[in-house]
């Protein structure tokens, strides 16, 4: 998906003759930030990620603990 914006901002930049090498390795980096920061909540929201308890998996906890 940040692939995709990437490249219309680039295709954009291109086609209006704005922006250099500097501002794109800039915004490169920007969205790999953003990708970093939010990447994991959004694994976790796809993923249907649920916490389980010592309580709830006691079994699972002592095997990973």
């Amino acid at each position: 998906m940040f692939a995709i914006v990437y490249g219309v901002i680039t295709g954009v930049g291109t086609y209006t003759r704005t922006g250099g090498a500097t501002s794109y390795i800039f915004l490169a980096f920007l969205l790999m930030g953003i990708q970093y920061l939010i990447g994991p909540s959004m694994v976790s929201v796809m993923m249907r990620v649920r916490w389980i308890s010592e309580k709830e998996e006691p079994e699972l906890h002592r095997q990973v603990a």
